[in-house]
């Protein structure tokens, strides 16, 4: 999991970069996603999302996750989630702090 010192920075930085950040398992499960992610998605608490499966925001968000958690590649992709057009990195993590 993210030591809570580096979800705070994401946060003070989503302030300035208005950037989505989200941590997801290898079964595709939700772990964590900043402020801005839950702004953005309508959502007022990360137990709104949290547990839940990536494929809430649509399949091809699930596909490329998988295809990143797969090959050990980042991906860069457009995405369309929640009527909304975006530009997403993904970077694989081992899980390590």
């Amino acid at each position: 999991m993210i030591p809570n010192m580096i979800k705070q920075i994401a946060d003070d930085l989503s302030t300035l970069f208005p950037v989505n950040l989200f941590l997801i398992n290898e079964e595709g499960i939700i772990q964590w996603v900043n402020e801005h992610m839950l702004k953005t998605a309508n959502l007022s608490d990360l137990k709104e999302v949290q547990g839940k499966h990536v494929r809430m925001f649509g399949e091809k968000s699930w596909l490329t996750t998988e295809n990143v958690i797969t090959s050990q590649e980042k991906s860069y992709s457009f995405e369309n989630a929640l009527q909304k057009n975006f530009f997403t990195i993904k970077i694989p993590h081992d899980g390590e702090e």
